[in-house]
């Protein structure tokens, strides 16, 4: 569990090459891997070869507006997020088996280790899905692998833990390619609590998710320019960021998203309910306020409802910033923070639907936290964290999330 940052030309001569799609998909993935999440078994997801920000993808085509099967998924792998295995675990494939029904087999998770005894039925040679689960220690992951030992003469079986009957599971999808052109990066990111061990990702009930739209609609500004990157989870804190590219779009990141769970009074993750971030490109003014687009949503665990709905696409919907109801002002009309040498960070809060003050996500001025400066600080409780600056998180060039206007703070550690 770890951040980490990059310094990188984005090398795509035009996202409609598979080079250059493979090159910046890669290093998304590899760095969210590198930073300690687990991707899932889900079928049919991108192929990552090496590691890091030097890691490629298979992605060879360019993606038009909306989601495509150009994707991978992940997994939170904090103490929150593991629990029992539902009533079944979804088969992933295997030849040769003989005999069975196997019954009484021991099941394990491949990264949380939790085991438990199962049946599995046999068929043609292919395992079926496990059922009969009895838990026995630990607690499974969503999405992650499960082995099952003691099945007699195949190969190649494993399964897809693609429900819990408890615990806070946080599983998410990334979809790339292009956004209204197919050289304008773009990420859909969809979470949720569990999957179909093929990448669809749902809740609880098996419709409860969030979907959002990471986009700036432009193409980066340069080919051969290093524009910074970055990445964090955090099992302790249970966050996760992706902040990609600052400056490949003017004074923007050139894709962003943020999540973190909800936090108790002490400042310490909870499984009450989980928040996604991202940005959008389009600027909208509501009455006499200028908003860049973007979207904060909270996923409540208890009735598996998402704090508010949103269109497919993203709308602006951030009510998280206290400014003046004036363009040109920022945080109540102010200049600047620094007060007997002190920097004010203001609390970010969500809605589960009860308001609360996050821990995890604040706001800042520029001109006191300049984009990339992290800082260690207590929002909420006891809890301190380290935070990163990071400016226009909604892509934002002007007020207020803007050039000398406010910027995001996130945890980044």
């Amino acid at each position: 569990m770890t951040a980490l940052s990059t310094s990188a030309v984005i090398t795509q001569a035009a996202l409609g090459s598979p080079a250059g799609i493979q090159a910046w998909t890669g290093e998304l993935f590899g760095e969210l891997i590198a930073c300690g999440l687990t991707q899932t078994n889900d079928t049919g997801q991108l192929i990552l070869t090496g590691s890091g920000a030097t890691a490629t993808t298979n992605a060879t085509q360019p993606a038009s507006t909306g989601p495509q099967a150009l994707y991978m998924c992940f997994t939170f792998n904090d103490a929150l997020a593991g629990g029992n295995l539902a009533t079944t675990a979804l088969n992933s494939g295997g030849t040769g088996y003989t005999g069975g029904p196997y019954t009484l087999k021991t099941a394990t998770g491949a990264t949380s280790g939790a085991t438990a005894t199962v049946s599995v039925s046999q068929s043609g040679g292919i395992c079926g899905n496990l059922s009969a689960i009895v838990m026995v220690s630990g607690a499974f992951l969503a999405g992650e692998k499960i082995t099952v030992a003691g099945l007699a003469g195949g190969t190649g079986a494993n399964w897809t833990a693609a429900s819990l009957s408890s615990g806070a599971p946080v599983i998410f999808r990334i979809d790339v390619g292009g956004g209204s052109a197919v050289t304008d990066p773009c990420i859909w990111v969809t979470l949720g609590q569990g999957t179909n061990g093929a990448g669809t990702i749902a809740g609880a009930a098996g419709t409860t998710r969030m979907t959002q739209v990471c986009s700036l609609g432009a193409a980066p500004v340069s080919l051969v320019t290093a524009y910074p990157s970055y990445y964090s989870y955090n099992a302790t804190t249970a966050t996760c960021l992706v902040a990609m590219k600052f400056g490949a779009v003017a004074n923007a990141y050139l894709l962003q998203f943020y999540i973190h769970r909800s936090n108790n009074s002490a400042g310490a993750p909870t499984a009450t309910s989980v928040s996604l971030y991202s940005h959008g490109y389009s600027a909208v003014s509501y009455g006499t306020v200028y908003y860049n687009q973007g979207s904060q949503q909270t996923l409540n665990y208890a009735n598996s409802v998402v704090y508010p709905t949103l269109a497919v696409s993203n709308s602006c919907q951030w009510p998280a910033i206290p400014q003046n109801a004036t363009a040109a002002l920022q945080i109540y009309g102010l200049t600047a923070t620094l007060e007997s040498s002190t920097v004010f960070i203001f609390n970010g809060f969500y809605f589960n639907p009860a308001f609360n003050y996050s821990a995890f996500i604040g706001v800042a001025m520029v001109s006191d936290i300049a984009n990339g400066t992290t800082v260690s600080t207590t929002l909420v409780g006891t809890e301190a964290v380290t935070m990163i600056s990071l400016q226009g998180f909604f892509g934002a060039a002007s007020w207020p999330l803007g050039v000398v206007g406010l910027s995001v703070m996130a945890v980044y550690e």
